[in-house]
């Protein structure tokens, strides 16, 4: 993933579960290193958002409804669209965050190709079949 010359925003969708969220921190840090400049937003569910507050490579934290609220979806969508971020990030595997990112009008999204969403990525990453038995911080 290259970072264009002039990347100010960029979001990033964390898993729903404490968990798999904890497992997404380095994954994070690694992507401050990437976008060293850029402004880092994380996308959260509710309550997880709270394990990032704190993390030096997240500059602010964005939470978002209740799984399975069409309301919330569209309201989430809305509020992205008009923070005009260039990039996001997915580090779940749901069709719904590749959705709401395409409903956000982010013109760059990254993610792996797989659960039916791969028309909704811009910059899709091969998900090889080995990844599905890794462990998670490994799979971020």
């Amino acid at each position: 993933m290259s970072e264009p010359a002039r990347t100010s925003r960029v979001i990033v969708r964390v898993p729903n579960w404490v968990g798999d969220a904890v497992h997404a921190l380095p994954a994070l840090a690694a992507l401050r290193s990437h976008f060293a400049s850029a402004e880092m937003t994380v996308l959260a569910r509710g309550e997880v958002g709270a394990l990032f507050h704190h993390h030096p490579a997240v500059d602010r934290v964005v939470s978002y409804g209740a799984s399975g609220q069409r309301r919330s979806l569209w309201e989430a969508a809305g509020r992205l669209r008009r923070e005009s971020y260039e990039i996001g990030i997915l580090l779940t595997n749901a069709f719904e965050g590749a959705w709401l990112f395409f409903l956000a009008g982010i013109p760059r999204r990254y993610g792996y190709a797989r659960d039916g969403r791969s028309w909704l990525l811009t910059d899709r990453q091969p998900c090889p079949p080995h990844t599905r038995r890794l462990h998670q911080a490994d799979y971020y």
